[in-house]
């Protein structure tokens, strides 16, 4: 059995005399004896190629096919790839292809498919439910959870539809082959999804190190210095690679910066829209990338998991990540199949350990940094339905009664312009100056939201009570409004930058606000904070200020720190 698993990865590969990474057999092996297994090894490991040859084995068997639950659309094309090479036929379900569903039922209960591919989210579709999941159900071949950490709400990508799996996996025969894998788990999310997935499953664990991916941090002293940095050193890597920001806005603001600065960059975020004739931006961004017809990819997390490109020279992060395992996912695209490539982490401390780049590039960064300010989209849904106890927002989807208009940040936080004077304020003089009130007073007038907005109000904190209401009170001031402080803190809670997820931010919340009918106006306003990260203050605060009447709330917030707006 090994040997003809061999065979079928010499031909996937290319390469006849290939041979299986530490674990790779042992994983096959342990499906192959019906087992259920947690794999946890490094990305680049070949972690797909684990379930697409013991699918391929079991089908050789007459197995059935294998169901594998996949989070990423993208992800999902670089599998069905991968799946062709190996000459098991894969489909998947999703929805961008809802015309081809009918056919792909018909496959499957004609035993035509090896491998259907969908997202955690199809369990919750009634149709799928009866149309597929009630074909397959009875012959399985292979339960394949990939990326499970999303099961846990500690892990760094956790999402509530993979909480279904469970309850899938309950009613399944208990004969059926599982494997759940990851690269990005810490021992409190292995642990958890152990405990989740069931007592009988065993886990396979492998080192995280990737001997031919070279890191290292360089220290600069402003955005506008790594900016400068970048646009000197790029040109003189052989290599196309990914630079990393956290946010769309990072993303679109410095991919014009390499591109006046004549480097050929494009962005790649979640908010990218596909042409009018339907076909995907994303997916021409990675095979531009794939081809090397691009110098560098500017992402945010949108382009992480399953991203596959073995020659792939270089990862640079334009900020610090959201934490180790982000950093580790990313970092981990380059070096798959080079003898030496690079993971640059740009960071703003106050120790320079490398002044190789131009000051000029630096100047001409700084201006550009000042002249455009940051958009705070407003969200549209909770995590999930019924997860406020003090609130009443029972739908998952927020009614746009309840939402915020969009709004917006004057800065990136601790930029090179109003971003570090932001910064200076909150934790240094204890008082934003009134050249920071000056500043949103002109970010105001061009902006100009709709419906005008007739007072002001602000979102209320434990650890900094009168730096913001003070601020909130001046910029009433300078633009003749009332400033109504309506909204109050009547429930202490933890920092919303020690939750782990989205998820936790918003639960965070729960029953911290509460509006003051009092001495809040009915007519539209302007909601002001000093930072805005996850959105959830905003999105909580404005939704109960609509909620008691309010017309509109247009978010405005000194500084945008969020690695979670992807």
């Amino acid at each position: 059995m090994k040997q003809r698993a061999l065979q079928y990865l010499g031909k996937a590969l290319n390469n006849p005399k290939a041979t299986f990474r530490e674990g790779q057999w042992e994983s096959i092996e342990g499906l192959l004896a019906q087992k259920r297994l947690l794999v946890v090894q490094r990305t680049g490991w070949g972690k797909s190629m684990v379930y697409f040859l013991a699918t391929r084995l079991l089908r050789d068997q007459g197995a059935g096919p294998t169901l594998l639950i996949s989070p990423l659309l993208s992800l999902m094309r670089n599998q069905l790839e991968a799946a062709n090479r190996l000459g098991v036929k894969a489909r998947t379900i999703n929805s961008s292809n809802t015309d081809e569903w009918e056919h792909i039922q018909e496959e499957l209960a004609s035993n035509e498919v090896d491998v259907l591919l969908i997202s955690p989210e199809r369990f919750a579709n009634s149709d799928f439910q009866q149309g597929v999941l009630s074909i397959m159900a009875e012959k399985i071949g292979i339960f394949v959870i990939d990326e499970a950490h999303c099961i846990s709400d500690w892990g760094h990508d956790f999402r509530p539809d993979y909480r279904r799996i469970v309850r899938v996996l309950q009613a399944i025969p208990p004969n059926v082959p599982v494997l759940a894998t990851t690269a990005t788990a810490n021992n409190r999310v292995v642990h958890d999804v152990m405990s989740q997935l069931g007592s009988d499953i065993e886990l396979i664990r492998g080192p995280l190190v990737r001997e031919s991916l070279k890191l290292q941090n360089i220290s600069m002293p402003s955005p506008a210095a790594r900016m400068a940095w970048l646009a000197h050193t790029i040109p003189n890597l052989t290599d196309s690679g990914i630079i990393y920001t956290l946010t769309q806005r990072d993303a679109e603001r410095l991919t014009e910066w390499l591109q006046v600065s004549d480097i050929d960059a494009k962005a790649y975020h979640a908010g990218i829209s596909s042409h009018d004739n339907g076909t995907s931006v994303k997916e021409q961004l990675e095979q531009m990338l794939l081809n090397n017809e691009l110098k560098v990819l500017v992402a945010t997390v949108a382009l992480g998991m399953g991203f596959d490109k073995p020659d792939l020279g270089f990862v640079i992060h334009f900020q610090r990540p959201a934490s180790v395992v982000h950093y580790y996912q990313q970092v981990g695209r380059a070096g798959r199949a080079v003898d030496e490539a690079y993971g640059i982490l740009l960071c703003d401390e106050s120790q320079l350990l490398d002044e190789t780049y131009d000051e000029d590039l630096v100047n001409r960064a700084a201006l550009f940094l000042r002249r455009s300010y940051q958009p705070i989209e407003p969200r549209k849904q909770w995590p999930i339905k019924d997860m406020f106890a003090h609130y009443s927002f029972p739908a998952r989807n927020i009614p746009p009664t309840l939402q915020a208009s969009e709004g917006r940040a004057l800065s990136l936080w601790r930029d090179a312009g109003w971003g570090q004077m932001v910064a200076n304020g909150k934790y240094q003089t204890g008082r934003f100056t009134d050249e920071l009130v000056e500043a949103c007073v002109e970010m105001l007038s061009q902006w100009q939201p709709t419906p005008t907005f007739q007072w002001i109000a602000c979102i209320p904190s434990d650890n900094h009570p009168d730096l913001v209401p003070d601020f909130a009170q001046r910029l009433a001031n300078a633009l003749n409004l009332p400033f109504a402080p309506c909204i109050k803190k009547v429930r202490h809670n933890k920092q919303q930058k020690f939750m782990e997820n989205s998820f936790q931010q918003a639960r965070n919340l729960d029953g911290v606000f509460n509006i003051d009918m009092e001495l809040m106006n009915q007519s539209p306003c302007l909601l002001v904070d000093d930072m805005v990260d996850s959105r959830w203050t905003f999105t909580v605060a404005a939704a109960l200020l609509r909620q008691a009447g309010c017309e509109t709330v247009h978010p405005l917030a000194l500084a945008l720190n969020s690695p979670r707006m992807d």
